[in-house]
């Protein structure tokens, strides 16, 4: 038996001939129409240059003009030294920097490395702008992923590998998943539900275990705050100091009274008067007070609070002090 390349086939079919239109010309594909210039100028004038960008792509704005339009994007902020920006952008454009003509300067940058050890991106990016070789910006990089790894900062070395672009698709997407897995078992799922949604998607089962852990701890902490606000507030309540305010010519009928206003309103035994008289003053004179309050009712209303304890050594201030009484500031007469 012949093998199957050398059996014979169908017969040949007669090639169609290509449909005519009206006029009698044969359809082809036809060429794409031209962007609207109006309309990507207007667009270039926003301020957020990266939509912009992708939105001229959907346009189909020639890429000769995207990428004049990059370029002039990146020497503006550049100007600005938004250098992790420009990084980013480059990444996205495919705008790549002049190649470097002389070697670069390594005391600035061995000075950017020690003033930027907490923002690496940053010193790639400034150190990728200001012609580092590409091989000491790789060495540095490594140096951050392998203390951030040593420290346990996975979630740090996912964003660095994906915003940077260190490594490959697999390392990157690797790092992801172990910095969910991490992020999952320490209780994290904040943070879990965000890479969950940048590696595997909102439909994933990974973002809603994550986002459903995430929103019963946010429940949990509310709680727990709702709960803290009124322990809070029951023991301000329960310091709150209460005053009895009287004028500063008050006798102690006046002040029992103004003490009956407020035990009345808030609750018997609110102002703890007694209490503070016998924890301040000597027997004496709390025997006194009490006497004016509960025997000697005429007395009280014409013996004045600051001269009886004026005549026993205390001041308006020792009074305000040592008891729950305020005293009201004196209007002074319209002339």
């Amino acid at each position: 038996m012949k093998p199957p390349e050398q059996m014979g086939g169908p017969p040949e079919q007669p090639e169609e001939e290509p449909v005519k239109d009206k006029e009698g010309t044969p359809e082809g594909p036809t060429s794409p129409e031209p962007y609207n210039e109006t309309e990507w100028n207007k667009l270039k004038q926003g301020e957020v240059s990266t939509p912009i960008y992708l939105k001229g792509k959907e346009m189909d704005v020639p890429q000769e003009e995207l990428d004049q339009f990059a370029k002039d994007v990146i020497v503006k902020e550049l100007e600005k030294e938004n250098y992790t920006f420009v990084y980013g952008f480059r990444k996205l454009t495919g705008i790549e920097r002049a190649e470097p003509t002389e070697a670069y300067d390594e005391k600035a940058w061995e000075k950017l490395k020690q003033e930027g050890g907490d923002r690496p991106a940053f010193v790639i990016a400034k150190g990728y702008e200001t012609s580092v070789s590409k091989d000491e910006l790789d060495r540095f990089a490594e140096s951050v992923l392998s203390r951030e790894m040593q420290n346990q900062n996975y979630g740090l070395v996912y964003r660095f590998r994906k915003d940077m672009g260190i490594g490959t698709e697999e390392e990157i997407r690797a790092a992801g998943e172990q910095a969910y897995k991490v992020f999952l078992e320490r209780g994290d799922h904040g943070s879990a539900t965000s890479i969950a949604e940048n590696l595997y998607g909102r439909d994933s089962e990974e973002w809603r275990r994550a986002f459903v852990a995430s929103e019963a701890e946010l429940k949990k902490t509310e709680e727990r705050r709702k709960r803290k606000e009124r322990k809070e507030k029951e023991i301000e309540d329960e310091e709150r100091e209460l005053n009895a305010t009287i004028s500063k010519d008050a006798t102690f009928t006046d002040l029992f009274n103004a003490i009956n206003d407020i035990e009345e309103k808030e609750g018997l035994g609110e102002l703890h008067f007694e209490e503070e008289l016998w924890d301040n003053f000597d027997p004496e004179i709390v025997e006194e007070i009490l006497a004016f309050r509960e025997v000697q009712a005429s007395k009280a209303a014409t013996t004045k609070v600051l001269d009886f304890f004026n005549e026993r050594g205390y001041s308006q201030i020792d009074v305000s002090t040592f008891l729950p009484i305020k005293f009201k500031r004196e209007q002074k007469k319209k002339q």
